[in-house]
């Protein structure tokens, strides 16, 4: 049996059981709650790493700035390529020249291509090329007849817009009239080919024959006195029959302009009274010519006047290199035509030295850097062709090329600035007249049957 202490303290022990059994079941319990509802137990702390020392933070460079981004190098633009056609080879050097200066030294975005045609086959390869629309954007041509042709076909540009004052002060007024039609200016050209009248000067003095001589009533008298002394006369260009006419057109230009114009291009007729007259008046003054002048080469002609033979020559630029090279002892000079009587004036007539069109076939910028060459051409290069061929200039922007010109060239061009133009439009009418002329000079065809010949072959177009 138990003592009541000892059963007091065993109940105590008992009591102290159930109450950590108690704890332990609660505790248990929340575990079991708290894992159902997620919680999650901490894990166990795993052995700490011996601490290892970081490195010193290494600076990051300071980000370099970017190199300004590079401009793109502009597109370089495509050269404008300009084609320029001409036949006469013995220009090419000149041309050259300029085309090598205006491209290398001013305008290198502009190339010009210089290609020479031969003569006889030139017209035959230009209107093939325009038909066919390959033209160059530059070709040469003759004034008046063959430009108002292409005008009319619609195969070349009308310059007149482009005409600025400048380009416009560089050119005599003369020039321009032969270069415009209708109001337009179709073509441009450097240098003209004058006609006048080279004398024989030592002669004229020593037999008292005044010059300038005004009238061709006053060559005619003067023609009497050189023959009364044992000299012959005069000659006229020779046998290039096309140029025949020149005397009648320089005078009926002068008298009545608009009915040549109108006989020439329009409707007017050519074997008028009017037009009768004059030529009559100039079959009047046949006798002062050399007998055979419809047939004379221009080589004798031109060693007929050197030689004295002859004593006066109506001529052009082209014949006086010719002449001075065959060493003449006499002194050479030049004046006007004379006037035909008291209704004209005395006249230089001229034909410009070629003249160049812009074709229509090529894309605007094209047609414009052609335009814009010729008008720096104009401005700057007549001198060229003036101090290697000798013909005159075109404009006042030519003339300081006279101060290194021979003194004949230098006479001879003294009267560019009133020059009459001594080409017709239509050729085929202008040869036919050459022809019936040349059987006037003879005595085989009347001036009315020359005019009636001109004016059948007018309709007959």
């Amino acid at each position: 049996m138990y003592s009541e202490a000892e059963n007091s303290e065993e109940m105590k022990l008992k009591k102290r059981s159930r109450i950590l059994f108690f704890l332990i079941g609660l505790l248990t319990l929340i575990m079991i709650i708290v894992s159902a509802c997620g919680g999650q137990a901490t894990p166990t702390q795993a052995p700490e790493e011996p601490a290892v020392e970081e490195p010193a933070e290494v600076e990051e460079p300071v980000e370099a700035e970017e190199p300004a981004e590079a401009e793109e190098p502009a597109e370089v633009e495509e050269p404008v390529v300009i084609e320029l056609w001409h036949w006469a080879a013995n220009k090419e050097p000149l041309y050259q020249e300029a085309i090598t200066q205006y491209y290398e030294d001013l305008n290198p975005n502009v190339e010009v291509v210089s290609k020479v045609i031969p003569n006889d086959t030139w017209q035959a390869t230009l209107t093939a090329a325009l038909i066919a629309g390959e033209a160059p954007v530059i070709f040469h041509g003759q004034p008046k007849g063959p430009v108002l042709e292409q005008w009319n076909n619609d195969q070349i540009v009308d310059l007149t817009p482009y005409i600025d004052d400048e380009w416009r002060d560089a050119i005599y007024p003369s020039t321009w009239d032969v270069l415009t039609i209708d109001d337009k200016v179709m073509s441009m050209s450097f240098a003209t080919n004058n006609i006048q009248m080279f004398y024989n000067k030592t002669r004229f003095d020593e037999l008292g024959i005044e010059t300038p001589i005004e009238t061709m009533a006053d060559l005619q008298a003067a023609s009497e006195i050189l023959r009364e002394n044992g000299f012959g006369t005069g000659y006229y260009w020779a046998s290039l029959s096309q140029l025949t006419p020149q005397f009648f057109i320089g005078y009926a230009t002068q008298m009545y302009p608009d009915e040549f114009l109108a006989a020439d291009i329009g409707d007017g007729r050519w074997d008028t009274p009017e037009f009768v007259d004059i030529m009559t008046k100039v079959d009047s003054f046949s006798d002062i010519w050399e007998e055979g002048v419809v047939s004379i080469s221009l080589d004798e002609a031109v060693n007929a006047f050197s030689s004295g033979d002859v004593s006066f020559y109506f001529i052009g630029n082209w014949a006086i290199n010719s002449i001075l090279a065959n060493e003449p002892e006499f002194e050479v000079a030049t004046q006007p035509i004379p006037a035909l009587d008291e209704n004209t004036d005395k006249m230089a007539m001229a034909s410009t030295a070629g003249t160049w069109m812009v074709s229509n076939q090529h894309p605007p910028e094209v047609q414009e850097a052609a335009i814009e060459f010729l008008r720096w051409f104009a401005l700057n290069n007549q001198g060229l062709i003036v101090e290697a061929i000798g013909l005159c200039p075109a404009g006042p922007a030519g003339e300081a090329a006279l101060a290194d010109a021979t003194d004949l060239a230098k006479q001879l061009c003294d009267d560019s600035d009133i020059l009459i133009s001594r080409d017709m439009f239509t050729r085929v009418v202008q040869d036919a007249m050459a022809s019936a002329m040349q059987g006037m000079l003879i005595g085989e065809v009347t001036p009315e049957e020359v005019l009636q010949e001109t004016q059948e072959t007018k309709e007959s177009q």
